[in-house]
């Protein structure tokens, strides 16, 4: 999974809590892998950091109640983590990513899956688009 705008409100407050419970309810697969990439220019260490941060004050267990974070699945998923600074607008960020990529194909036998979440402000949508139409080997679906 690549997530653009890794390092802001939507990806702190959302996506990490949702990806956190899934771990916990056993629903990502052994090979799950997130790429986040955000104009900040951090290591994946601090990234981890700052959401580790943000989960154990946004984290909720079944029946809404706030819980200890459960230092177990939190752990499977932050060694699944990876950060990459970079601009989406920018074409050669998709270079890097499409290295990023690679690699991490590699490790799962060839057999990724990627899905693209643009946890962004809706004026950049189009934005991130055009950057990466250079690089499609495929036409658009329509």
């Amino acid at each position: 999974m690549v997530v653009f705008g890794a390092a802001g409100d939507l990806t702190k407050r959302l996506v990490a809590p949702a990806l956190y419970n899934l771990v916990r309810g056993g629903k990502l697969p052994e090979g799950f892998a997130l790429i986040g990439i955000d104009r900040n220019d951090e290591t994946t260490e601090a990234w981890c950091g700052n959401l580790t941060n943000m989960i154990q004050a946004f984290a909720r267990a079944g029946g809404g109640e706030r819980q200890a974070l459960d230092e177990k699945a939190w752990s499977w998923l932050i060694d699944r983590m990876h950060y990459m600074p970079g601009d989406f607008t920018q074409a050669e960020t998709y270079g890097r990513l499409e290295k990023l990529l690679s690699e991490q194909s590699g490790r799962q036998g060839g057999t990724a899956h990627v899905l693209f979440y643009l946890a962004v402000a809706d004026r950049f949508f189009w934005s991130g688009d055009r950057a990466a139409r250079p690089r499609r080997a495929h036409p658009p679906v329509r």
